[in-house]
């Protein structure tokens, strides 16, 4: 699946809720803060929505929400969970059973449970709120 089905798949719901969508230089500064790149599947979603929470998951984005920002929650999961990457980040923390949802610069989507070794689940994020 490609951004165009996340997109459609946030307009078709159901939306607990969405964003406006963050500016180019939120966009921006979010990466430096975190010394990355986001896959150009989480920019475009950010550019278009900043934030939402569709089927099921709440995807972290630019917001001013402690709980649902990308630097925030990226910046706390690191200093809990030892295995990740550097280029990886929150693109959505589930809050049961800790379990994280991480993205790389390629779209690739890894899991892990109680701070323990990543898993690859998907190869998109829209792979993960298709299910």
């Amino acid at each position: 699946m490609d951004m165009l089905t996340l997109n459609e798949l946030i307009k078709q719901g159901p939306c607990l809720y969405v964003g406006d969508g963050a500016s180019e230089v939120q966009i921006i500064d979010a990466q430096k803060a975190l010394g990355l790149r986001f896959s150009d599947e989480y920019r475009s979603y950010l550019q278009k929505y900043g934030i939402a929470a569709v089927n099921g998951h709440e995807i972290t984005g630019i917001s001013q929400d402690d709980e649902a920002d990308v630097v925030t929650v990226t910046r706390a999961e690191r200093e809990l969970t030892s295995n990740i990457k550097p280029n990886w980040y929150v693109v959505e923390r589930v809050d049961i059973d800790g379990v994280v949802l991480w993205q790389d610069q390629d779209g690739n989507v890894y899991q892990t449970v109680d701070y323990g070794h990543p898993a690859l689940i998907a190869d998109s994020f829209a792979q993960c709120v298709a299910k």
